[in-house]
């Protein structure tokens, strides 16, 4: 997932010869992306729930770091759930 979004993110600059990116920057906002598209539905249903979101934080951690921890962890999550559709 994070590659795709680097390739897109990679050829939007590519067309935009005024926006020079880092490599760094590139994979920093591919995880940005990625991690609001994982996050969107949560975010909905907490607006819907009328409830505050929940992340889980790391202390001291860089932002990238916590971005993955956070979709490595609502990966597991939906993962797990869909085990759990064909359990009797």
């Amino acid at each position: 997932l994070i590659s795709n979004a680097m390739s897109r993110i990679q050829l939007e600059a590519d067309l935009d010869p005024s926006q020079e990116l880092t490599m760094e920057e590139i994979e920093t906002l591919a995880m940005k992306r990625v991690h609001d598209k994982l996050y969107e539905n949560y975010l909905k249903w907490c607006l819907h729930l009328e409830r505050t979101e929940v992340y889980t934080r790391s202390q001291g951690s860089p932002e990238g770091r916590v971005l993955m921890e956070n979709m490595a962890l609502i990966m597991m999550i939906w993962g797990e759930a869909a085990t759990m559709r064909h359990v009797p």
